[in-house]
This record gives structure tokens, sequence and C-alpha cells, in this order.
């Protein structure tokens, strides 16, 4: 009878041992951003008519001019890489805007969940993560490129 209660409890503790692991593996795992409310906004309204194409995996180098079809938080986004002034180019309805490439502190991406083949870009213009730059519906094959080009 001892040996089947120490079992029994010993079986309760490790199986609470082990949820508490787990919350706090889960609680340490950042959400990703095509779940966050800020970018669900974006991705809700659809994939752009115009949105370039796109394919999974892929590596292929940036294109020269301007990639058409993208989306910022207000809309349109049009993106170049000008390599002889070593500066990218993001230009809107509203306004274009050129960023030397040495200036921008990094770039990263996520897959947009059930259109992997395209991503959410982020850019970050400056030191803080209020200076994040967000471009949806990036294509996936061009994004191994961007990263590699900045410094």
């Amino acid at each position: 009878f001892l040996s089947f209660f120490l079992s029994g409890c010993l079986s309760v503790c490790h199986t609470a041992q082990s949820t508490d692991a787990e919350a706090a593996g889960a609680a340490q795992q950042p959400q990703k951003w095509c779940e966050q409310t800020q970018h669900r906004k974006v991705l809700d309204k659809g994939k752009p008519s115009d949105a370039p194409f796109a394919y999974r995996p892929g590596q292929d180098p940036f294109p020269e001019g301007m990639l058409l079809g993208m989306m910022d938080h207000r809309g349109k986004v049009r993106l170049s890489l000008k390599l002889d002034e070593n500066a990218m180019v993001i230009a809107t309805n509203e306004r274009t805007q050129k960023y030397p490439l040495h200036a921008i502190q990094g770039v990263t991406s996520q897959p947009i969940m059930g259109h992997e083949e395209y991503h959410i870009l982020c850019i970050q213009l400056g030191a803080s993560d209020r200076s994040n730059y967000y471009i949806y519906w990036f294509p996936a094959q061009y994004v191994s490129a961007l990263k590699a080009l900045i410094p």
C-alpha cells in the first residue's frame, strides 16, 4: 500500500512539474507576428491583387527596379535598392524615403501563416523597436538577398 501511495504522489508531483515547465516554455516563446493585432489588421485585408509573384523555398537576387504590390500599415508600398547610392528606397502614395544601407540596424522576417511564400518583413531603421518598419506580402524568395545586403 505504501509503495502504491508513494508512486501516486511521485506521479502527481512529476505531472505538476512538467505542466509548470510547459507553461514557462510557452510564456517564453514570442507570439508570431501574423497573430498580433497590429499585423492582423493589415493581413485581414487580404493579399493585394498586384502582389509580386512569390514562391518558397527561394533565394533569388533582389530584382532591379522597384518591387511593387506590398503593403504597410497605411497602404501600398514600393521598395527598391539603389546599390550605386548604397541606399534603400521605401515609397508610398504619401512619401518616398531613402535610407542609407549602413544606417539600417537589421532586417528580420516571418512567414505569413497560410501564405508561407510571403513574409512580413521588419526593417529596423533605428536603435529601438519603435523604429521598426513592417512591410507585408514581401516575397519569400528575396528575403535572404535583402538580409545579405544589410551590413
